[in-house]
């Protein structure tokens, strides 16, 4: 009767382990998120809409960038989805009506 204490927090664990492993398949959804940074393809700074999930905060998809003309037609490797790549460089300034911050990124 002593180990009913230990058995709960097993239970407890187990089932924050499941919630943690189903996450992204139990809240898919996503949200637009817009950011400026400096675009190494275009050399300039740009402003690319991504999806980004819900659960993690992960960028998803690329959107839309100002670096194509229309900006939904994309036609690189997205190398910007990947945090990392974009913290080579600089932050650009802030968009009109954006508070993306490098942090945010």
């Amino acid at each position: 009767m002593m180990f009913w204490p230990l058995i709960v927090v097993v239970i407890v664990g187990m089932i924050l382990l499941a919630v943690i492993a189903a996450g992204p398949r139990l809240f898919h959804g996503t949200r637009r998120v817009r950011e400026s940074f400096w675009c190494p393809l275009r050399r300039r700074e740009v402003s690319a809409d991504f999806a980004v999930s819900e659960w993690d905060g992960a960028r998803l998809a690329v959107e839309a960038c100002t670096a194509f003309e229309p900006p939904t037609a994309i036609d690189c490797a997205r190398r910007c989805l990947d945090a990392a790549y974009r913290r080579q460089w600089e932050p650009a300034l802030p968009v009109s009506g954006s508070t993306a911050s490098r942090d945010a990124m």
